[in-house]
Formats: C-alpha cells, sequence, structure tokens
C-alpha cells in the first residue's frame, strides 16, 4: 500500500528505517516470504530478507484477506556503498521461486516490483586529473 522513511538519504554505512505497508488481498501459500533488495545502479546487491519482526515472526501465509500489516525494517547501508543511489525492491519468494507481480507492468521482469529509490550522498572519486599546462611543442626546424 505505500511506505514510510525516518531520513530522505541512506548515506553508505548508515541506517534507514523504512515501515512498509501491505494489505492481504487474498490467501497466500505457505512457505512464502517477503523479501527486501538493496540495488545499485549495476544490479543486485544486497538482501534484506529476514530483517524486521514482521519478516521473522509473521509471514505472509499467516496474514488474512483484507488485513493490513505494518512491515518496519531498520538496514545498514554496506559502508563501500559506491552508487549515488539505492532501490529497493520487493516482493515475495518461496525456494528458488518468485511470486507474480500484479500487475505484470509493475515488475522488474525478475518478479520483484522497485518499490522506493534514495539519494545516498556518494559521489564518484573525481577521476580526472588537473590537466598540467600545454607544454610548447618544438618547432619543426627546416634546413
Amino acid at each position: 500500500m505505500g511506505y514510510d522513511v525516518d531520513a530522505p538519504l541512506w548515506r553508505p554505512g548508515g541506517t534507514l528505517t523504512v515501515t512498509w505497508y501491505w494489505r492481504c488481498e487474498r490467501p497466500v501459500a505457505n512457505g512464502w516470504r517477503l523479501f527486501t533488495h538493496a540495488d545499485d545502479l549495476q544490479g543486485p546487491r544486497t538482501n534484506f530478507d529476514r530483517v524486521g519482526s514482521v519478516r521473522r515472526t509473521r509471514p505472509p501465509w499467516e496474514w488474512r484477506p483484507g488485513e493490513q500489516v505494518r512491515d518496519t525494517q531498520t538496514i545498514e547501508l554496506p559502508p563501500d556503498w559506491d552508487s549515488p543511489t539505492v532501490r529497493l525492491y520487493l516482493g515475495l519468494w518461496r525456494d528458488a521461486d518468485r511470486l507474480r507481480i500484479e500487475p505484470a507492468t509493475a515488475s522488474d521482469g525478475t518478479r520483484r516490483t522497485l518499490a522506493l529509490e534514495l539519494p545516498t550522498g556518494w559521489r564518484p572519486p573525481n577521476a580526472s586529473y588537473p590537466r598540467s599546462p600545454k607544454r610548447a611543442r618544438p618547432e619543426a626546424h627546416t634546413p
């Protein structure tokens, strides 16, 4: 249904508390669990599948149709994060399978949905070095 975050910026090595708000539309079969994936600009990076009390004690197969569930996760962005953004994807998984995302247009193609993107404040190291002054080329001498 939505989410709340405790900060608009998530710095590498810092923590973020995000609360996801779910509503059960129909029963979910046994074994399905929630996942949260953090991706950088290159793709998948870190899983936070077991972070938060709902993830550990209240799996989706226990939810009842019409029930609303508040799922709070306090998660640390790895200190070596080297991307200006972090993208959080959500979904449900069981064994090696992921539950289909509806509508299909909300899926990233791997049965995840992009739920949140935050800046990290990370900047790439300056790859350009100060250029030395141009040297005069020796002039060609004609004999």
